[in-house]
């Protein structure tokens, strides 16, 4: 059978006949390499490659010296991600023909895989030189160069490729690839469009699309081009994760609970289908979170090539100990917002303070109020990936390394996969364990982690004797008027001021039975986005709420939302990814937060933090007592009336606000940790 006939009978949907066929012959005649040949060929192409092996192995063996069909079982071992066999079956065809470019370039896909990008570019330029217009060739030489980060020439290979077939589709796409990273993403957009016209059956170009509009928080435009690549291939690697995540984002839960449980069996089967802050968002099942990230690291763990094992430098008391905060976020960010002045309050006597931006620096106030403590202690390091990064940080010969990212936006997690310093740090940045083997402590408190999460998760846990979360300092709140926030002066004010894609229909159908039960009351919501907006509206009139009662709170500053914040009566958690700097941001505001307490780490921050100011009359442990309890401080006015005095009162008197003394407790907690570490060594 030829190819072409073997693509239309795929085609039409007639190969599971024609494979019946086959398989009647080879039981009258096992020796049938053309039989043998063809249900490869069809196999390929219907991706079922590990049928594909068996037979051209098979072909294989009838006919060791066909170097086509160690070539075909390359690539198959290729799309098998097993590429030193591939690379194998390559040598060897090139031993029977040493002219075949294909075996060339094909070559060059195994390397890629290998992330050897320097051999790829070698071997398709050998292609290239045996054959000058091998197409496949040009553009593995082309994404080799961009893995490189040697763009111009990337993009002639790629160029040269266009010229020899300009409806090429991964050519096109890698095309864009090239000027996306270029920084012209506008232009690259035009060319994934391109690429979608051009071959409208594969999904990587309608991935593209919606990354470059979900950046551009055009969230339900990136929805529609996600699930166009789903309507094509529902089981590309990690779409339905990224789909859901969107939608998510616009509170659009159709399907909301089937995608989920969807989602779940994948991780079962160890595949990576959704990113490590999502799913802190759909459970607070240790074992299920433990997995999927797990899953992720495969890619985490292909940005590498050597892990570095130090000897530990042991630090006596004339050496201060070099910490290294490792961020993207030396900004106006949550996380400063929480530890500017407990960075500012670190021994300068027994410790020397390294701040590394894994981004273009922020000007803003924050930073220059960074800038004017730290000086050239302050890092700019945006300029550096991969290797090259990571060889820079080892350079400074750290002795704790602390990751304020985990896997939030631009975060690296590869740098501590590799190890930069002898002693490495998870801590604030992602609330959970990152399951990196090369990670050595966690930071937590006692109610967050309490003894029996000993073996939860992969990182030693060290529990501050006291919150976990740091503070900045307290400060006046200046309350606006309710007239001021479009607040009606009469009403109880319930109030969300998380994130939106932490809002659940689970939590959204609390919050409608909590109004249902509460007539004199409305919902102020902080939602950025309008789509959000308008379908949180429609899911509240559905469910028999007048849209009356919804008030949406606009994007302002810190000090503007403190203000304004102070307005409500009771703020209303979600979960299982529970308030954290929105948590501390509410009692700043005298405001009573009411949490879900569960499993997770990001499930029992908020329950953490009221714990420190005796407000355990708020954490929930269901549903149906978070929904009453909400109720019930609606109608006890004096009883929420006492819990707010009381919070007020604790905010003084607690030491939560008091990042100096944090300050301390953490240094003890890093220093005890270097003593446990070189004792244990």
């Amino acid at each position: 059978m030829e190819i072409q006939l073997i693509e239309k009978v795929v085609a039409v949907g007639k190969s599971k006949e024609v494979i019946d066929a086959l398989k009647k012959i080879l039981k009258s005649s096992p020796g049938n390499i053309k039989a043998l040949e063809t249900l490869a060929f069809i196999y390929i192409k219907t991706s079922n490659y590990q049928f594909a092996n068996e037979y051209i192995t098979k072909a294989l063996e009838l006919d060791p010296l066909n170097y086509n069909f160690r070539i075909t079982k390359g690539n198959i071992l290729n799309e098998l991600k097993k590429y030193e066999d591939a690379l194998a079956c390559f040598y060897e065809s090139i031993k029977i023909n040493a002219n075949n470019s294909y075996a060339y370039s094909n070559m060059s896909n195994s390397y890629i895989g290998l992330n050897d990008f320097i051999q790829a570019v070698e071997c398709s330029k050998i292609a290239i030189e045996l054959n000058k217009i091998n197409i496949n060739a040009y553009i593995n030489c082309g994404i080799a160069l961009l893995n490189l980060k040697k763009i111009e020439e990337s993009i002639y290979y790629l160029e040269t490729a266009l010229a020899i077939d300009d409806k090429n589709y991964a050519a096109l796409v890698n095309y864009a690839n090239a000027y996306e990273i270029k920084g012209q993403s506008d232009r690259a957009l035009k060319i994934y469009t391109k690429a979608t016209e051009v071959d409208p059956t594969r999904v990587e170009a309608f991935i593209k699309i919606g990354i470059y509009h979900e950046e551009r928080s055009n969230y339900s435009t990136a929805s529609l081009y996600y699930e166009k690549a789903f309507n094509i291939n529902p089981d590309y690697e990690g779409l339905i994760g990224i789909h859901f995540r969107t939608k998510n984002k616009i509170c659009d839960w159709s399907n909301y609970h089937v995608i989920k449980s969807n989602i779940f069996k994948i991780i079962e089967s160890n595949k990576n289908v959704i990113d490590p802050f999502t799913i802190l968002t759909m459970t607070d099942d240790n074992s299920i979170i433990e997995k999927s990230i797990k899953s992720t690291l495969s890619v985490v763990y292909s940005k590498i090539k050597n892990i570095n094992k130090f000897n530990y430098r042991k630090v006596n008391n004339k050496s201060k100990i070099k910490i290294g905060y490792i961020s993207s976020d030396f900004y106006d960010h949550a996380t400063m917002r929480l530890m500017l002045e407990m960075l500012e309050n670190h021994s300068e006597k027994k410790f020397e303070i390294f701040l590394i931006s894994l981004t273009q620096p922020i000007f803003d106030m924050i930073y220059e109020r960074i800038h004017r403590k730290f000086q050239n202690r302050l890092m700019d390091y945006s300029l550096y990936t991969g290797e090259d990064l990571i060889e820079k940080l080892r350079g400074l010969h750290l002795d704790i390394a602390i990751d304020l990212k985990g896997y939030t936006k631009d975060s690296k997690p590869e740098i501590f996969a590799a190890r930069i310093a002898p002693l490495q740090m998870n801590y604030l940045g992602y609330p959970g364990s990152s399951y990196l083997n090369n990670i050595d402590y966690i930071i937590s408190d006692e109610y967050i982690t309490p003894k029996c999460y000993k073996n939860i998760f992969s990182e030693k846990i060290f529990n501050l004797n006291t919150s976990y979360q740091v503070n900045n300092s307290i400060f006046k709140i200046n309350k606006k008027e309710r007239n001021e926030c479009n607040l009606p002066l009469d009403k109880f004010i319930y109030c969300s001021f998380n994130g939106g894609q932490k809002i659940t229909p689970d939590i959204a159908r609390c919050w409608v039975r909590i109004l249902n039960g509460t007539d004199d009351s409305v919902f102020w919501i902080f939602i950025e986005n309008d789509d959000a907006k308008n379908n949180l509206t429609e899911f509240f009139i559905k469910n028999g709420i007048s849209s009356n009662r919804i008030i949406f709170a606009n994007k302002v500053q810190h000090m503007e939302h403190l203000n304004r914040m102070a307005n409500a009566d009771l703020h209303l958690d979600t979960f299982p990814y529970t308030a954290h700097t929105t948590c501390s941001d509410s009692i700043r505001a005298g405001v009573p937060i009411l949490t879900i307490i569960g499993k997770s780490f990001a499930s029992r921050v908020c329950a953490s933090i009221l714990k420190r100011f005796d407000a355990s009359v708020l954490i929930t442990e269901s549903y149906e007592q978070y929904v009453n309890t909400a109720i019930e401080l609606y109608k006890n006015k004096n009883l929420l009336r006492n819990i707010k005095n009381k919070i007020s009162n604790e905010i003084y008197l607690s030491s939560f606000f008091n990042p100096k003394s944090y300050a301390l407790e953490l240094e003890k907690a890093y220093e005890a940790c270097l003593f446990d570490m070189e004792k244990g060594r």
